[in-house]
């Protein structure tokens, strides 16, 4: 047992002296150790560089790895040259000594020879929406990173070698697509990525189609996109109204759609929900509203009296809760002048061509006069009192003026039906007068509507019922001469008049419908409307049209009263038009509407007025 024990240690010793020989003479060798990192003059670690040790009787070769790191293990001691070459750097050789069971440590810097900078993409399409992508970066060099674009933010825009730019983008706000551009730099190197982000598929245009009953035209519209659409769904949300379910139908671009809405009515405001997907499959979802009308103008308060300025398409409005005046230009569509007043309770507004003041009366008894230039009060004017009741005052009820500024006042007696009749005379101070011409007394004239000048000639129209039988009368500008226009128009009944602001022409309503054309009475009968407004129609292709607008039936009618027709018929609605304007060039119909809402946390209201273009109904 002892002597295999010795034999086997000998056999032990002399296995390791055969391994520590060399291959020539089988002499005994010792060994160390050399390790390093292998990277650029800026510090970056360079992967897969060749790295030979080498002398004249021993060589070997291997490649740093990922973190530039080499490993030469049991290196027989001695004198070596270090040689390392990598691509696109110039090749270094050093010198290294390897010391027995010493771990020698030799990093080595290498001088940039030829940068190299790629990028895995020269464009990206970027969805719609926020989102998060990268460009991979293959470079043997220090880079850096921009964009001119605010809506692509880099994360870390300063890199070396390969890796991976993380770049976070917003989405498109916009309806057209836009594009942004990462550069990257090293060196002389520059690469560039165009991110490019399309369009949101918005909605591009609504297309109200109105409905018109003589042609049997079935209200529809249009609603046109930014680009194709797919996934349509198209839901109403009012419930009052049973409309036709006929199917959406979409032209061959996917980017038109046209829906049959039989409850669509001139200047009606309805609402929709729309759902649609784009190409990307981007979803969408929206609250619409189809207008039957251009434009509404809002304004504060209850619309109680108007004034239009003679020959221009532009109104004086007063209201109560607020009390207000607004100066509105029916062209321009825009509020001018909005003005606090001071009286709780106004009761008319009249406009003066002759100074071009407005004339606000309330119910205290008193009239002030603004200047229609800069809005601020000019004067104040009290009216007489009433004769033997010291308690009671007059307030204007109706007031008119002509050209020479002189004015007609209708005055009701607060707290009795008492009405009387007074003048004002801007040129003497604004004096206020009985009228002095016999025939003027109270129980011959004692109510008129809508008196007014038509801001074409010099005189002040009006309507007595009552005891007087002169029927549709008028003054003349000095208020001296009382003139009757058209005999045998004196219905106690008639409670309305309309007038024409460029022609000496009225209509007359009690439920039936009379036209008084330059002096001519033409009776037109009972038209199916229990309440009226009415415009003389200036851009139809006659000029007997009238505008009519029935408030109870919701119908405005182009009504040719030398023909006794209809020549076109709209559904309006859902609310009535109080006041209807048509514009001087014919172009415009505008209209206050009924539908006032509560202004919240006042006592206050909120109204506003509808403007249509003649060219959107397709007159």
């Amino acid at each position: 047992m002892r002597l295999q024990i010795i034999r086997s240690l000998f056999f032990l010793s002399l296995l390791s002296l055969v391994l520590a020989c060399d291959e020539e003479g089988n002499q005994p060798k010792q060994f160390g150790q050399l390790i390093g990192i292998i990277s650029s003059e800026e510090g970056l670690k360079i992967d897969g560089a060749q790295v030979e040790i080498k002398n004249s009787s021993f060589s070997r070769t291997i490649q740093s790895n990922y973190e530039g790191r080499y490993n030469f293990e049991r290196i027989p001691v001695g004198e070596y040259e270090l040689s390392i070459s990598a691509a696109s750097y110039i090749s270094s050789t050093v010198s290294v000594t390897i010391v027995e069971n010493i771990v020698t440590e030799r990093n080595v810097s290498l001088e940039l020879g030829t940068v190299i900078l790629e990028v895995d993409k020269q464009t990206f399409e970027a969805n719609i929406k926020d989102g998060v992508s990268f460009v991979a970066v293959t470079s043997n060099a220090s880079w850096v990173a921009s964009t001119a674009v605010d809506w692509i933010n880099l994360e870390e825009p300063n890199g070396q070698g390969n890796r991976n730019l993380n770049f976070i983008y917003t989405a498109n706000p916009g309806d057209e697509p836009r594009e942004g551009i990462i550069e990257i730099k090293a060196g002389n190197e520059i690469r560039k990525v165009t991110i490019k982000q399309a369009a949101p598929i918005n909605i591009k245009k609504i297309t109200p189609i109105f409905g018109e009953e003589t042609s049997q035209r079935v209200a529809a519209f249009e609603i046109e996109f930014t680009g194709p659409i797919k996934d349509l769904d198209l839901r109403p949300i009012i419930t009052w109204c049973q409309h036709n379910f006929s199917p959406v139908t979409i032209n061959a671009a996917r980017t038109k759609i046209t829906y049959s809405y039989s409850c669509g009515r001139a200047g009606g405001s309805y609402p929709f929900t729309i759902e649609y997907k784009d190409d990307m499959n981007n979803g969408y979802t929206k609250n619409i509203h189809i207008n039957y009308f251009d434009e509404s103008l809002p304004f504060e308060g209850l619309v109680i009296s108007t004034a239009m300025v003679p020959g221009k398409d532009q109104v004086w409005m007063l209201t109560e809760r607020p009390s207000r005046l607004h100066f509105i230009d029916l062209v321009d569509f825009k509020l001018l002048k909005s003005i606090a007043l001071q009286s709780e309770q106004p009761s008319h507004v009249s406009y003066n061509p002759f100074n071009q003041q407005v004339y606000v009366a309330s119910m205290d008894g008193r009239i002030q006069v603004f200047n229609s230039a800069t809005g601020n009060l000019s004067s104040s004017i009290t009216l007489p009192p009433v004769p033997f009741q010291p308690h009671d005052n007059y307030y204007v009820h109706e007031m008119a003026f002509t050209t020479a500024g002189k004015a007609v006042m209708e005055l009701y007696q607060v707290g009795s039906s008492g009405i009387t009749w007074f003048t004002l005379d801007s040129q003497q101070g604004n004096a206020v007068a009985n009228h002095p011409r016999k025939g003027w007394e109270n129980d011959e004239i004692y109510e008129t509507n809508f008196p007014r000048s038509n801001g074409v000639d010099k005189n002040v129209y009006f309507y007595g019922i009552g005891g007087d039988m002169r029927g549709l009368m008028k003054f003349d500008e000095q208020l001296n001469q009382l003139t009757t226009i058209a005999s045998g128009v004196n219905d106690p009944m008639i409670r309305n008049m309309f007038m024409d602001r460029m022609s000496e022409r009225f209509v007359l309503f009690d439920g039936d419908t009379y036209v008084v054309d330059k002096g001519n009475r033409i009776d037109l009968g009972f038209l199916g409307y229990s309440f009226i407004r009415v415009e003389f129609c200036r851009s139809c292709s006659s000029n007997q049209v009238l505008l009519i607008h029935g408030t109870g039936n919701h119908l405005l009618d182009f009504y040719d009263y030398g023909q006794k027709q209809v020549q076109k018929r709209f559904s309006t609605g859902p609310t009535a038009w109080n006041r209807l304007y048509h514009s001087l060039d014919g172009k415009y119909i505008s209209f206050e509407a009924n539908d006032y809402e509560q202004i919240p946390g006042t006592e206050n209201l909120r109204g506003k007025l509808v403007r249509i273009s003649l060219e959107s109904m397709n007159l």
